[in-house]
């Protein structure tokens, strides 16, 4: 997974945006992290980075320099300013995929080495007895039977309780 960073004058470069361009620039600056695309919107898809797209808003994208129209679809100018490009998080996938492997053939069990340890891995004894709930249930019900028609507290049963 890539992750999007926005620096932090990220609002003070787009504040000339409207409200539905900023959240255009940002929802595309999020797919193209996704798919790993270094900044590059195919125009079929611009309309479903928002809910309610508004052409205006790629307009005023264009208009201000953010993105540059490209064969079959734009380009976000300063992609490559602030995000990781493709390479980049190939690459860094590799070195986890990597190091994730070596871990495995040295734990191999979850243990270093492969060597067991001396403690079994059953679950600890209880300390005390944990009552269940078909006895606690047992001995509510036959405390208010003993107390006749009327409750301990000489109230009437419950509709359930008879």
């Amino acid at each position: 997974m890539t992750w999007t960073k926005h620096p932090d004058d990220y609002t003070d470069q787009l504040w000339s945006l409207g409200d539905a361009a900023y959240r255009l620039h940002c929802s595309a600056t999020i797919f193209s992290n996704r798919t790993l695309s270094d900044g590059y919107v195919p125009a079929d898809r611009v309309r479903g980075l928002m809910p309610r797209f508004r052409p205006a808003a790629l307009r005023e994208l264009l208009d201000a320099g953010r993105w540059q129209e490209a064969t079959g679809g734009y380009f976000l100018a300063d992609f490559a300013e602030d995000q990781p490009t493709r390479d980049h998080a190939l690459k860094l996938r590799a070195q986890a995929a990597e190091r994730k492997r070596r871990w495995l053939e040295t734990h191999e069990n979850g243990v270093p080495n492969g060597v067991p340890s001396s403690v079994p891995n059953a679950p600890p004894e209880p300390s005390r007895a944990v009552p269940s709930r078909t006895t606690s249930l047992r001995g509510y019900t036959e405390a208010y039977r003993e107390a006749g028609p009327l409750g301990a507290a000489g109230e009437p049963f419950g509709q359930y309780d008879q």
